[in-house]
């Protein structure tokens, strides 16, 4: 099962919060195996020329993480599936060091396969914009709640992939559709100083019974968008790099090309600065001084 919304305090301790979800959700079924992911990591010195990635797993091993309005997700594997099915529907109930878990069934893949449809109801879901970086799940909660009428069973925040950090965005599942008009009345009010928006979740794709878009190749898209060669002054085929991608041998190319042109300035040729001065241009006080008139 998925677990969003797992709180990392200070102190945090890798194997030390891994054991707390563990006991937590043994109460469903015996647990195998529980991983934690998308944490907020700190700059830890790795190995020049390393990858990211590594850098992550250095810097979990070390606990080296944010810990300030700080979340990640975890991956829970039960020994059997009616197990993780009962910890889904009673995973609202949840909480962990003061924050409300939001629980859900991934396949092997990690893609969501719903075991009960109410948990994401679109119909009983608004989406949030303009709220600030910093804003937290429950933060997010509180401000819906302290609202009339208005009672909230999950929230989902949009976060960047690598930093962790809040994109302005997300998601408010209500405790019914009852609530929604209330819900969106909220439009326009001040949330941790920023004046949010509140709206209706647009129907996607498939509920419109419209086939999902297809992803482009990686040379489509610049194959369509190259131009075709101009005409320079000199007659010479002259590419145009305007609404393109430039590939890596055409920057090589174009370096060249400047690279010669310099090269041609600076050698003495017609035409260029070299070229001028050692054409027989008189410096300044020259002339005075081959009429007698400058220095002696």
């Amino acid at each position: 099962i998925f677990v969003g919304n797992v709180p990392v305090r200070e102190g945090f301790k890798l194997e030390k919060l891994k054991k707390q979800l563990k006991r937590m959700f043994a109460e469903f079924g015996e647990v195998e195996s529980v991983r934690l992911r998308s944490l907020a990591i700190k700059a830890t010195a790795v190995p020049t020329g390393s990858s990211h990635k590594l850098m992550r797993k250095v810097s979990t091993i070390k606990n080296s993480v944010e810990t300030e309005n700080s979340v990640c997700v975890a991956y829970v594997v039960f020994k059997s599936e009616d197990s993780a099915s009962v910890a889904v529907e009673n995973g609202s109930e949840l909480e962990l060091q003061g924050n409300h878990l939001r629980v859900d069934a991934v396949d092997a893949k990690g893609k969501s396969k719903l075991v009960d449809k109410t948990l994401f109801d679109r119909r009983s879901t608004v989406f949030v914009g303009n709220m600030p970086f910093d804003a937290t799940e429950e933060s997010v909660r509180d401000f819906f709640e302290s609202k009339p009428g208005i009672e909230v069973k999950s929230v989902r925040l949009i976060r960047d992939p690598i930093k962790n950090t809040g994109k302005g965005i997300g998601y408010v599942l209500l405790g019914s559709n009852t609530m929604l008009l209330s819900a969106l009345e909220v439009n326009g009010d001040k949330f941790l100083g920023r004046d949010i928006r509140v709206s209706r979740c647009q129907r996607s794709a498939s509920e419109k019974g419209q086939p999902p878009p297809k992803k482009k190749a990686k040379g489509a898209a610049r194959s369509q968008n190259t131009k075709a060669p101009s005409t320079g002054r000199a007659g010479r085929g002259v590419k145009s790099f305007q609404g393109t991608v430039a590939s890596f041998a055409d920057a090589k190319a174009a370096r060249q090309r400047l690279r010669k042109k310099t090269a041609g300035k600076d050698s003495g040729k017609p035409g260029g600065k070299a070229g001028g001065k050692a054409s027989g241009k008189t410096p300044k006080g020259g002339a005075k001084a081959k009429s007698g008139k400058g220095r002696k």
